[in-house]
């Protein structure tokens, strides 16, 4: 096998291109303040093999090609290494085809615009995620598709790769946890086992990113972009496109930003069909988080003992402990959230639902982005005025019963967000929960007709598109007897929130 020594002479030549080097366990980066040339360390391990020049090189036309899926104005070209005969090293080729090595050209990008700097800044919002979602879901969509239904099988090799260095972690970590996560996700495994197959049937199992985690997507200019995939070994990045995003929804529950997980996983459901797979999400996470402190821990191993490794192993211990947190799995729920228009629905769904059900919360059912996807237009478009008839109204209204009925059947919870004015609409979504022995809890939220005017009128880019006279006929209506506990929606949405969580307090799991 070739020794990464060998390598020197490269190193120092790519060291006077681009000074700057960022080195990881199988590349080294090297940055001038325009481009980034990576290069694959010669080096064997259990997951790839590097260690010969055509492997390298390979390799980089392989990073090249499918990165090029996902950021082609990025990734530029694979530029070959070669020794002339004076001994000299360059990119040029002297005639006689001697190439030693190989590196990837790309254009070099902002440090503070990756998704994980911005996370440490708190700089992350939903504006980001909503785009974000967008492109992973186009990117799911577009990917090539396996040939096998094996989706059962995929998830526990992974799981047996975790199980070859069980006995590394444990010792690092000076305990056993690891074994145990890792025979609870054994058990998850094999409970959902028929439905990993059917939705590998399904197509749900493709070549995906395989590594989309924080650090791995920036603002490549202003636009959420998906780079460095794992593209050394094509059978590790075939997987459910769920479990492909889970890694970023547990990266985002790591920094703490539970809303930002539910927002991205709701918004990528809008744009996929997935909704029987919400139940996977907890194993899936649970698993990316074990695999993190495997990986923490291997390091902390690899270490000189000279070296204070404490941070690392606190790292090592959260991601463990976030791995057993994410695999609690409270009771499947249905909320439904009414009031007239600009009463604050929406924004009390949104605070609320990353703390309903499991992780990474609820799915919210907006009978507002319902009705968008049912005339086929963006949720911030709007639609004309003779598109709101009482017929498109009642099957929005069935749908949204229909979808949350699927959800909760599948054992995920649910959060219904619609004005709910009629006794018959709101019987029906609470009816919806009942048929299935599931939780059910009605909120009503109340304002003053002035603020609600206001409010509505306010509104910019937004799914909903009732307007001043919109909320006047409302007002207009009689809802009839309105048996949901009433929230005062008036104050500020921090407030309402606090009252929600009064009237469902016992349920909130994280």
């Amino acid at each position: 096998m070739q020794k990464q020594n060998t390598q020197d002479d490269v190193i120092n030549f790519l060291k006077t291109i681009a000074p700057s080097v960022i080195e990881t366990h199988i590349s080294m980066v090297f940055l001038d303040d325009k481009h980034a040339y990576k290069l694959k360390k010669a080096l064997a391990l259990p997951f790839v093999d590097f260690s010969q020049t055509e492997q390298r090189l390979a390799a980089c036309q392989d990073e090249l090609r499918l990165n090029s899926r996902t950021a082609p104005d990025m990734y530029l070209e694979v530029m070959p290494i070669y020794r002339h005969q004076d001994g000299q090293l360059s990119f040029k080729d002297d005639g006689h085809n001697n190439v030693l090595d190989a590196v990837l050209k790309m254009r070099r990008f902002k440090d503070k615009d990756l998704l994980s700097n911005l996370a440490k800044r708190n700089k992350l919002n939903s504006d980001i995620m909503t785009k974000l979602a967008q492109a992973i879901a186009e990117f799911h969509k577009a990917t090539e598709i396996s040939s096998d239904h094996k989706g059962a099988k995929r998830i526990k090799d992974i799981l047996e790769l975790n199980r070859k260095s069980e006995s590394l972690v444990n010792k690092v970590l000076g305990h056993e946890r690891m074994t145990e996560l890792n025979l609870l996700l054994e058990q998850e495994i094999n409970k959902h086992s028929d439905l990993l197959n059917s939705r590998a049937a399904a197509g749900k199992v493709r070549h995906c990113h395989g590594d989309l985690h924080l650090n791995n997507i920036c603002l490549w200019r202003k636009t959420p972009t998906l780079f460095d995939c794992l593209e050394f070994n094509q059978s590790m990045a075939t997987t459910d496109v769920l479990y492909d995003l889970a890694f970023l929804l547990m990266d985002l529950w790591r920094y703490e930003r539970y809303d930002l997980a539910n927002w991205l996983m709701n918004r990528y459901m809008d744009h996929t069909n997935e909704n029987d797979g919400l139940i996977l999400l907890p194993l899936f996470m649970s698993l990316r988080a074990s695999i993190r402190a495997l990986v923490t821990a291997t390091q902390i191993a690899h270490t000189d003992k000279q070296t204070d490794t404490s941070a690392q192993l606190n790292v090592a211990e959260q991601f463990l402990e976030l791995g057993f947190d994410l695999l609690k799995r409270p009771e499947a729920q249905l909320i439904a959230i009414g009031g007239l228009s600009g009463s604050g629905k929406s924004t009390l769904a949104k605070t609320l639902a990353p703390f309903i059900g499991a992780a990474p919360g609820a799915r919210v059912l907006s009978s507002d982005r319902i009705r968008k996807q049912l005339f086929g237009v963006e949720p911030e478009e709007r639609l004309a005025a003779e598109k709101y008839t009482q017929t498109s109204s009642n099957l929005v209204y069935r749908i949204q019963k229909e979808l949350s009925q699927e959800i909760l059947k599948a054992g995920h919870s649910v959060i219904a967000d619609a004005v709910f004015s009629k006794a018959t609409e709101r019987n029906a979504i609470e009816n919806s929960a009942k048929k299935l022995k599931c939780k059910f809890n009605g909120l009503w939220l109340e304002a003053p007709a002035q603020q609600l005017m206001e409010r509505v009128d306010a509104r910019t880019n937004d799914p909903s598109d009732a307007t001043v006279e919109v909320v006047k006929m409302q007002l207009k209506l009689a809802p009839g007897e309105i048996h949901w506990p009433r929230l005062n929606s008036a104050q500020q949405p921090k407030d309402v929130s606090n009252q929600a969580l009064t009237l469902l307090q016992g349920q909130w799991p994280w």
